[in-house]
């Protein structure tokens, strides 16, 4: 038996997440894929956080500052790896 976990994170995400992973393959997209992708990691981060898994949230939160070019979406990872440290 798989154990799920609850996330609590908002069905809407969830799909962002997936049409994100879908989208990658096609040029015209690949500035928006990197910074949607910097979004996802974001998300994923704070979820991996949720659950107490540190070390993945970490990489994810470094993955989105290694992505953005966004200021606010900067901000946000390196105050949730602050967080963290």
């Amino acid at each position: 038996m798989t154990r799920r976990h609850d996330l609590r994170a908002p069905r809407s995400l969830l799909l962002h997440y997936q049409r994100i992973r879908q989208s990658h393959g096609r040029p015209e997209q690949i500035y928006r894929a990197r910074r949607e992708n910097a979004e996802a990691y974001l998300y994923r981060g704070l979820c991996y956080k949720v659950l107490g898994q540190k070390d993945m949230a970490l990489a994810d939160f470094q993955a989105t500052i290694n992505n953005s070019t966004d200021t606010a979406l900067l901000k946000l990872a390196m105050d949730e790896l602050k967080t963290l440290k």
